[in-house]
């Protein structure tokens, strides 16, 4: 039995293939066959249509919550890890439908996982879940903010530390966006070098995620580096940023995206 995640066939014959497995392993008799199962289960369930389907997440909790009354760190630390992964996963999408009370828990599962998962065993699983953890610090919307905030600098930080710019350019650069984020959020200390330290990064990222080959993460970036020049008190530069990212998300067709920059863009301009 194989932790087979990554399911070539559809969704809903995928989760039918897994419930009926279920009934072929006996819990007792055959525990780990019977978890692996419900893992698998569960990811299936993680991978079908979340945007119409909502409780597929539920449901995918609710089979990692299954697999980890039998995976312990201590007996088998690689299906440990992976379903506290995958459980910080599903509870991330949670979160999503205006939920953040599963960020915490989200966050306490990755966590978990790294109780199994290390740097030098698993750098790439090891680096994911700190960026994974990063965000939701990030994310937290709390009365110690800055405090995840700078907890998040960190994760960022030490899945930079895998996260090579040569070797996976793409996942360097959308670390470094997270690590520009969340200085740009920091309302500690030196507020103005805060912003720079953002500003730095987003300019690393934006070195990656250039206007011809990353057209959609250039526009973002863009916007964020015009909120940057704003607080900045860098009026004329940031209409020129929030322009460009106007400009290239009505290029795209990303209109659900525009609103809120075109008011942003308004304002600047208004001085």
């Amino acid at each position: 039995m194989s932790f087979d995640a990554e399911i070539e066939q559809p969704q809903a014959e995928a989760v039918a293939h897994y419930q009926n497995e279920l009934s072929r392993y006996d819990r007792e008799e055959y525990p780990e066959q019977w978890a692996t199962v419900q893992f698998n289960l569960g990811a299936a369930y993680l991978d079908w249509d979340l945007e119409n389907h909502p409780e597929h997440a539920e449901q995918a909790v609710e089979c990692f919550h299954q697999a980890l009354e039998i995976f312990t760190a201590e007996d088998t630390p690689e299906e440990y890890g992976l379903t506290h992964q995958a459980l910080g996963q599903a509870y991330v999408e949670l979160a999503k439908g205006d939920q953040p009370n599963y960020l915490p828990l989200a966050l306490e599962s990755y966590e978990l996982a790294l109780d199994v998962k290390s740097q030098e065993e698993d750098p790439f699983v090891w680096a994911e879940i700190q960026n994974q953890l990063g965000i939701i610090h990030s994310s937290l919307i709390t009365v110690d903010r800055d405090e995840h905030l700078k907890k998040a600098i960190i994760c960022f930080a030490y899945a930079l530390e895998v996260r090579d710019r040569d070797e996976v350019p793409d996942a360097w650069a959308q670390t470094q966006t997270n690590t520009g984020l969340a200085w740009a959020g920091l309302s500690e200390g030196d507020v103005a070098g805060n912003l720079r330290n953002a500003l730095t990064c987003f300019e690393e990222a934006l070195e990656i995620h250039t206007q011809d080959e990353f057209p959609f993460d250039w526009a973002l970036l863009e916007g964020y580096v015009g909120d940057v020049r704003m607080e900045l008190g860098e009026r004329e530069a940031a209409v020129e940023h929030y322009q460009n990212a106007v400009d290239q998300l009505k290029a795209d067709g990303a209109d659900e995206f525009l609103p809120p920059l075109e008011e942003k863009l308004e304002k600047a301009r208004q001085g």
